[in-house]
């Protein structure tokens, strides 16, 4: 009773700790969200989840349909809880989850209390995946949760001496865990499944048996081996060709289909980018070395990666006792030998195209899909989770020689720290005095002179923080050699002193980007003149905030709003506002390639700014009447074309094509103005003949009967044969009927939908029903499983053969 005691108090620290590192964010009036993951994602799953299936309009496939949904932790957390909080509930009980798990696994590698707490903090603040919620890549940062609880199952699948309820319930959580890890991140996930099963080959090999080392399979473990398998793929068979799909658009990202002659340069190219430069190691061992963020937008950062709204520190004390850990423990414990490799093997690999890890990558680059994946960097979340594991085991040393009062070893110990912390203490001392060069040296990189100060402030704060660091465990390890204190109290405070000065070193990498990533509820719920224009006014029809082009091939948008992204990412949507907004073409496969291709000008070739601005808006008409746009928002400029915005408000106000509204000021210190495009093809358009090209010609609207997010019924008259075209993107997904009976819905341009409708008067139904059979049956069978596991869990907590 007394160790479920102890653990219980330990969950409710982890817990305190996470919600004080997301404060804000429940308590402050602020929300989490990012830059890449915001409240349209939010709202967008939630309202996936309340139709049943992906049938939303929403701004990145703006003509699109969504899939079956995806089973992942988030969209849990966005059913039970309102937007204001359900992204940070999630966050802080993923935190909690990692800890947790981490406990138990360090627990079951026969490790004391104290060390498995100093682990589970290491991996559960890592700054590789807290400072995740500043770009708020939410599936990335929700896989944190289940990592050290898939090794913690895999340990008992594979321990022959574990009981026949207890390998079952092992097995079918495993499999359970395993699958959600590769559906929350598909790259990360693979990476983590390599080693998660050369550690279950390496288990079975070194299980207990007749003779050490020897592989011993029986009926029960293979029967568990075979459920965790059968588990693990029903789960990611739900997310599987969505994920797998999009590395294979990361793949075309790059161009690499399109052009042969350069394939090998381009995949090479393409598969290393975000490569993690081993010069940034230095990040860890002097935190913010590299200056981690400047602030300024342009150049955000001094180093060596390409993007800087993420940390890929290890924390500082969880590198020394990981290196210590390494000497100590790699002769005799193989766990830690097992993870020693698994987090140098990692950090190779996550160098990339960059030695020592090249040679190393170039082998993995060969494997089946590796050329399609980018950011080796993520390589780096095997060795957040590893180096925990390792260093555990350092502190553990340590702990154990204050306890037993081993002198000479303490001494050792001093002495290690004592060189650490005379290295960083004069590396500060060189740095502060010879800050004018090092600024030189960034004002060289940088061409800028405040962010040349900023960054040479950053390497000797970085430093300094190392010293400190140094400094202070340098002084537990003094106290705890020559103080004449009881031995197991100061084990005790040794243990607890590390613990606290691992959350204060990651806590403080960490909360810099927590801090970047809060954004205020009351401005996203703020209602504008210009969103209350929108929601009286725009009704069946689309907005758009920028220009679409066809440029060398590909279709790039020009925005023409300074806040653009923040209209489209998080206010328009909330209001249910439909924008016509894309991502970049490389991201859209064939049919919405071919459809811009179709229905897009090229750039146009001016001599002047007005004449430009006079074509682009000619060139915008049709497209704009062909995608259901009425509505454009703009603050007068146009982005994107020169060094200076183009005064595009009075030629766009002498167009005869728009009508100039005015809403006040929308957002920001620009004036907001939307101009009304004339006559704009509505939703639904009846056409004469069954192949309208290019959506042209007269056509009639049909009326609308009755409209649900899952059911659409229409009056249609025609007096010939005629095509139904609905500017919803074409899926299967949609049933349509004709009179009751049931008709083919048919592509129209590649990526609209169209009914073919006979003579006369008629009712046209559609009905939202995805083909999500399997899904259905396969979630509830994995509810089944995941509740039949706890169930057996906690039986085998009070029967049967314990093997811990």
């Amino acid at each position: 009773m007394k160790k479920w005691k102890a653990y219980a108090t330990c969950i409710t620290l982890f817990a305190v700790m996470a919600v004080v590192l997301f404060h804000e964010a429940l308590f402050s009036g602020m929300a989490l969200q990012g830059i890449d993951g915001n409240y349209s994602v939010r709202l967008m799953l939630k309202r996936n989840m309340a139709d049943g299936a992906g049938g939303i309009w929403n701004p990145y496939y703006w003509l699109g349909m969504g899939n079956t949904l995806a089973v992942n932790t988030k969209l849990l957390f966005l059913k039970v809880f309102p937007e204001q909080w359900n992204l940070t509930v999630c966050f802080i009980s993923v935190i909690v989850s990692a800890m947790t798990g981490m406990l138990l696994f360090l627990r079951r590698q026969k490790l004391d209390l104290v060390p498995a707490v100093f682990g589970a903090v290491l991996y559960g603040f890592a700054p590789h995946f807290i400072t995740l919620a500043y770009p708020a890549h939410v599936d990335s940062f929700c896989l944190l949760g289940y990592i050290p609880w898939l090794f913690l199952l895999i340990s008992y699948v594979t321990d022959r001496d574990v009981g026949v309820l207890r390998g079952a319930a092992a097995a079918l959580a495993a499999g359970l865990v395993w699958g959600m890890i590769l559906n929350e991140d598909v790259q990360r996930g693979i990476y983590v499944s390599v080693v998660a099963a050369v550690y279950t080959v390496y288990l079975l090999f070194a299980s207990k048996g007749e003779k050490e080392g020897r592989l011993k399979l029986s009926v029960p473990l293979l029967g568990r081996l075979a459920l965790v398998g059968v588990l693990l793929l029903l789960v990611f068979a739900n997310n599987f060709s969505r994920q797998m799909g999009g590395a294979r658009v990361q793949g075309r990202q790059a161009g690499v289909s399109e052009n042969p002659e350069q394939k090998a340069k381009e995949q090479w190219a393409f598969a290393t980018s975000w490569s993690f430069h081993p010069a940034e190691l230095v990040d860890t061992v002097a935190p913010g070395y590299h200056g981690m963020v400047t602030g300024d937008p342009d150049r955000p950062y001094w180093g060596d990666r390409p993007v800087a709204h993420s940390n890929d520190s290890i924390g500082w004390f969880a590198l020394m006792f990981a290196l210590a850990g390494a000497v100590l423990g790699c002769r005799t414990k193989g766990y830690v030998r097992f993870f020693t490799v698994a987090a140098v093997v990692a950090t190779l690999l996550a160098f990339g195209q960059y030695y020592p890890g090249r040679p190393l990558f170039g082998l993995w680059y060969q494997l089946p899909m590796m050329d399609k994946m980018r950011a080796p960097v993520k390589f780096m979340s095997v060795t957040a989770f590893a180096v925990p594991v390792v260093a555990s085991y350092g502190i553990q040393r340590l702990i154990e020689a204050v306890r037993d009062a081993k002198r000479k070893i303490l001494m050792r110990w001093v002495i290690g720290f004592g060189v650490v912390f005379g290295l960083a203490l004069m590396g500060w001392l060189s740095s502060a005095l010879d800050s004018g060069d090092i600024a030189q040296a960034a004002q060289e990189k940088l061409g800028h002179p405040e962010l040349a100060a900023k960054a040479a402030s950053g390497a000797v704060r970085g430093l300094g923080m190392m010293s400190l660091y140094a400094g202070l465990g340098l002084g537990l390890l003094v106290a705890a050699r020559f103080l004449k204190a009881n031995a197991r109290l100061m084990s005790g405070i040794v243990g607890a002193g590390f613990i606290v000065l691992a959350v204060l070193d990651l806590g403080l990498i960490d909360r810099f980007y927590v801090k970047r990533s809060l954004f205020s509820p009351k401005e996203f719920y703020a209602r504008t003149e210009l969103i209350e224009y929108l929601q009286q006014h725009a009704g069946e029809h689309r907005v758009s905030m920028s220009f679409k082009v066809m440029h060398n091939g590909n279709m790039a948008p020009l925005s023409i709003a300074a806040a653009r992204g923040i209209y489209v990412t998080h206010q328009f949507p909330y209001f249910g506002i439909e924008m016509m907004e894309s991502t970049p073409k490389s991201r859209m496969p064939a049919d919405y390639d071919h459809y811009f291709k179709q229905t897009l000008s090229g750039m146009p070739r001016a001599q002047n700014a007005d004449e430009l601005v006079r074509q682009l808006i000619e060139n915008q008409m049709d497209f704009w009447r062909m995608s259901n746009v009425k509505y454009v928002v703009t603050d007068g400029f146009l982005y994107g074309l020169s060094q200076q915005p183009l005064p595009v408000f009075e030629a766009m106000k002498k167009h005869p094509g728009l009508t100039l509204r005015f809403t006040g000021k929308g957002y920001g210190d620009r004036p907001t103005a939307v101009f009304e495009v004339a006559d704009p093809l509505p939703r639904f358009a009846l056409y004469s003949g069954e192949t309208p090209e290019l959506l042209k010609g007269d056509y009639a609207v049909p009326d609308t009967i009755s409209k649900t997010p899952k059911a659409i019924d229409l009056q249609v008259a025609a007096g010939d044969s005629a095509l139904l075209v609905w500017s919803g993107r074409y899926t299967d997904a949609w049933i349509a009927e004709l009179d009751g009976q049931a008709v083919e819905m048919v592509p129209v341009e590649g990526i609209l939908s169209g009914i073919k409708v006979p003579p006369g008067s008629h009712r046209v139904s559609l009905r939202f029903a995805p083909k999500t059979g399997l899904r259905n049956v396969s979630i509830g069978v994995l509810w089944l499983a995941a509740a039949v596991a706890v169930g057996l869990w906690f039986l085998t907590m009070f029967k049967g053969k314990r093997a811990d």
